[in-house]
């Protein structure tokens, strides 16, 4: 009987460590399991100079500073879903969110392999696409050693991105998930 109590009470106090364990994941501040879970350190964005069409210089931090939340995408000129994107970002999101509180930025990383993408491939993909949202590139590949550690063999990268630099939301290829309900639990009530 006594070794039937010890099992019971071992049953009980693994069953204990597992809720406790559940409810520090609950308590996790990011509404994604991808960046949440029991001990999960919330990851902080790498801050990056970028130019826009019209070459003027950037950084990441700028607009995530300015923004409650910031949707942030890479692309690239041979990747077909980082152009079909726009137009689901400017209805899913442009049309949707008030912009004061929600940043959008696209970020174009190579025009081709290796070869950072020029202010004329930025203006052609601007005037072809017509992004209601900053389109900035890389002309210096200052995000590739940041994101792409490993190289660039998938895109688009997405980004879901907190005022403070936390990154809320990352995933690779094309978007599958409702990008209006990955931005919502960011935004403050009105």
């Amino acid at each position: 009987m006594r070794e039937l109590q010890n099992v019971t009470f071992m049953g009980l106090s693994k069953a204990l460590l597992l809720i406790a364990l559940v409810s520090l994941g609950a308590a996790c501040d990011t509404p994604t399991e991808v960046l949440c879970g029991p001990g999960a350190e919330v990851p902080k964005i790498a801050d990056a100079k970028l130019y826009t069409c019209g070459g003027e210089a950037t950084t990441i931090m700028d607009i995530v500073g300015a923004h409650e939340v910031t949707y942030i995408t890479f692309g690239a000129q041979w990747c077909t879903a980082c152009q079909k994107e726009v137009a689901t970002i400017n209805a899913e999101v442009v049309d949707h969110f008030d912009m004061d509180k929600v940043g959008v930025i696209q970020i174009l990383v190579e025009n081709q392999i290796d070869e950072a993408p020029t202010a004329d491939v930025c203006q052609a993909w601007s005037d072809s696409l017509k992004p209601n949202f900053a389109l900035l590139t890389d002309l210096d590949q200052a995000t590739l050693p940041l994101f792409f550690k490993e190289g660039i063999s998938i895109l688009p990268m997405h980004l879901v991105v907190t005022r403070d630099g936390s990154i809320r939301y990352e995933a690779l290829g094309p978007m599958t998930d409702d990008l209006q309900s990955l931005i919502e639990p960011w935004i403050s009530a009105p």
